[in-house]
């Protein structure tokens, strides 16, 4: 498997020479990464639609669907206790389809692997574990406090 695309940079600090490398995503790993975000995107759509409905403001806007069991005060109870497990599945689902359409937008833009924060790339072990990743670690760290 050939090698990335590099970049080395010198830099004096305190009279030490410092070495930055960095590593650019190439073409290949781009297209692995699409094909990922596009799998799981279908994935989340296709939770999305057993517990909710797409509805007229947008192309990825939805609402929780409430299920019908019945005209009983226990079928009505389950009917309202399944509603807002509904309510909760989609928001979250929601949520990460918006991260991964964002994700893919930002690869057709050539911006995708780069952090939201400081404009340093993120790493290849974190876009692997979360391929909608928008910040480096040491950004999401300082975001998080």
């Amino acid at each position: 498997m050939p090698e990335p695309p590099i970049s080395i940079i010198y830099c004096n600090y305190n009279n030490k020479r410092l070495i930055s490398i960095f590593y650019f995503m190439n073409k290949k790993d781009l297209e692995v990464f699409k094909n990922r975000l596009e799998e799981m995107k279908k994935n989340i759509e296709s939770q999305l639609g057993e517990v909710a409905e797409k509805t007229a403001h947008g192309e990825n806007i939805y609402e929780a669907k409430f299920p019908q069991f019945g005209d009983t005060e226990d079928e009505n109870i389950d009917e309202v206790t399944t509603f807002v497990d509904r309510l909760s599945i989609e928001e979250n689902l929601e949520t990460q389809l918006q991260e991964i359409n964002l994700a893919l937008e930002k690869i057709k833009k050539n911006k995708y692997s780069f952090c939201e924060s400081c404009g340093e790339e993120i790493e290849g072990k974190r876009l692997e574990a979360l391929p909608t990743a928008r910040w480096c670690l040491q950004c999401k760290a300082k975001i998080s406090k």
